[in-house]
C-alpha cells in the first residue's frame, strides 16, 4: 500500500528555514555594507552612488537599465552577486559597457574594480523545494519506507512526525551545514578610477 503524506511533513519549507533564510540574507547583507565602507574608507569619496545585488530572479533588462542610468549620470556602481548568480551579473556588466560605448561612441570611459570574497550560509543554492513525496529527502530514507511499509495499523502520520522529530534533534546536535559560497563585488566607475585606492581588487578600464 503506497504511503499518503501530509503536506506539512516532510519537507524544508518549516518556519525554522524561513528564520535560516532571514538571517542568511541579513548575514548577506551585513557583508555587503562592510565592502562598501572599505571602499569608502580607502578611498577619495563620500558614499557609493548605488549598490546592487543581482539574484537570479531578477530581470536582466531591468538590471541593465538601472545600471546604465546610474553611470550616466557619473555615480558608481557596486554590483554584488553570490554563486549561482555570478554569471548573471557578469553578463549584465558586460552588455552594460558594451551599450554605454556604443551609444557614446566609445567617448566614455568604464573602470571596473573586481574583488571575490566567500559567505557561510546554511542554506543551499542548489535546493529546489518541490511538493511532490517521492523527492522529499525524507521520504527516500529506505529505513523510513521499510517502516511505513511494515506499519500494520497505517498510522504513518504518527511514524511520520516521530522521524521529523528524531531529525530536528539530531540536527540540533550536528548543527546545520554550512557552505561557502562564492561572492562577487564589481565597482563599476566612469573615468579613470585612479580616486579609487582599492588593495587586493582587479582592474579592467575600457
Amino acid at each position: 500500500m503506497s504511503s499518503q503524506i501530509p503536506s506539512s511533513i516532510g519537507t524544508d519549507d518549516s518556519p525554522s528555514q524561513e528564520l535560516l533564510r532571514q538571517q542568511d540574507k541579513l548575514s548577506f547583507n551585513n557583508e555587503i555594507q562592510e565592502i562598501e565602507q572599505s571602499i569608502i574608507n580607502s578611498s577619495q569619496v563620500p558614499k557609493i552612488g548605488k549598490s546592487i545585488k543581482v539574484t537570479k530572479n531578477d530581470s536582466i533588462k531591468n538590471r541593465i537599465t538601472q545600471i546604465t542610468t546610474e553611470l550616466e549620470q557619473g555615480n558608481s556602481v557596486l554590483v554584488t552577486s553570490m554563486s549561482n548568480s555570478i554569471n548573471k551579473a557578469i553578463s549584465i556588466i558586460e552588455i552594460v559597457k558594451q551599450k554605454l560605448a556604443e551609444k557614446h561612441e566609445n567617448k566614455i570611459q568604464i573602470t571596473q574594480f573586481n574583488k571575490i570574497t566567500s559567505h557561510s550560509s546554511t542554506i543551499n543554492p542548489n535546493y529546489k523545494y518541490t511538493e511532490n513525496p517521492k523527492n522529499q529527502r525524507m521520504i527516500a530514507n529506505p529505513l523510513l519506507q521499510e517502516r511505513l511499509a511494515d506499519n500494520k495499523d497505517n498510522n504513518n502520520h504518527e511514524i511520520l512526525i516521530h522521524e521529523r522529530e528524531e531529525q530536528k534533534i539530531i540536527k540540533s546536535i550536528r548543527g546545520y551545514k554550512v557552505y561557502q559560497l562564492p561572492v562577487l563585488h564589481n565597482l563599476l566607475v566612469v573615468g579613470d578610477g585612479n580616486q579609487y585606492d582599492l588593495t587586493n581588487w582587479t582592474i579592467q578600464r575600457s
